[in-house]
């Protein structure tokens, strides 16, 4: 938990980039660091393109917001090939961030791993993100704790029932029917702290049973 300025980051990607660099970085953890998402975005994206980053974690940057992803998505170059987790969990992401949500992911197409728990997505937001995501070949998404319904199960069930397998964290979010139109598709799911009943959670279990998956309620 410290404070990074834009100066610091600047001098950061300079330092990255340049010719003579020894520095090899893979993974930067930038947690709790009082970032400005605007002002450090673009520095940010050029350490992500020069040192070939696999891990990038900004969590807890509450400056952060739809903002600094869009000045963060716009930045990066094409084809970021490197970066396989992503986490921007509790940056005040709002409603309205779907379009830089997915122009991030369609700039990092190796992602496996995509944290946004702790924001105020919407199901609007996740519809078009799932849309984007369809083409990944991503592992784990976390969507734990964010303004999302049962609106929003559709999106989710059509884009699960096109992998396997897949971690889904969705806990603390308002579903009340998760599994109860049609069944859910086989993956992992963490669904606890939600609406629903427990014949609807009961039911979810049978089918996580018989097709030798597990869900955490």
């Amino acid at each position: 938990s410290n404070s990074v300025d834009s100066a610091a980051m600047n001098h950061l990607a300079s330092v990255c980039s340049g010719r003579s660099s020894t520095i090899h970085l893979k993974k930067i953890d930038l947690r709790h660091c009082s970032m400005n998402g605007e002002q450090e975005a673009k520095p940010l994206a050029s350490i992500v393109a020069s040192a070939h980053l696999t891990s990038l974690i900004l969590d807890g940057n509450i400056g952060f917001g739809n903002l600094g992803l869009s000045a963060f998505a716009a930045a990066l170059p094409e084809e970021c090939t490197s970066m396989t987790r992503f986490s921007v969990a509790d940056c005040r992401l709002e409603p309205g961030c779907a379009v830089a949500l997915g122009q991030l992911v369609h700039k990092l197409p190796k992602l496996d791993e995509l944290h946004l728990e702790y924001n105020s997505l919407r199901n609007s937001d996740v519809e078009v993100l799932l849309e984007e995501l369809s083409s990944h070949h991503l592992q784990h998404l976390h969507l734990s704790k964010n303004q999302l319904d049962d609106g929003a199960l559709d999106s989710l069930r059509r884009f699960l029932s096109a992998r396997r397998p897949l971690f889904l964290s969705v806990c603390r979010s308002l579903f009340c029917s998760f599994g109860q139109a049609g069944a859910v598709p086989p993956c992992y799911i963490y669904i606890h702290s939600n609406r629903m009943s427990e014949a609807v959670l009961d039911g979810i279990a049978h089918q996580r049973l018989c097709s030798n998956d597990r869900v955490y309620d």
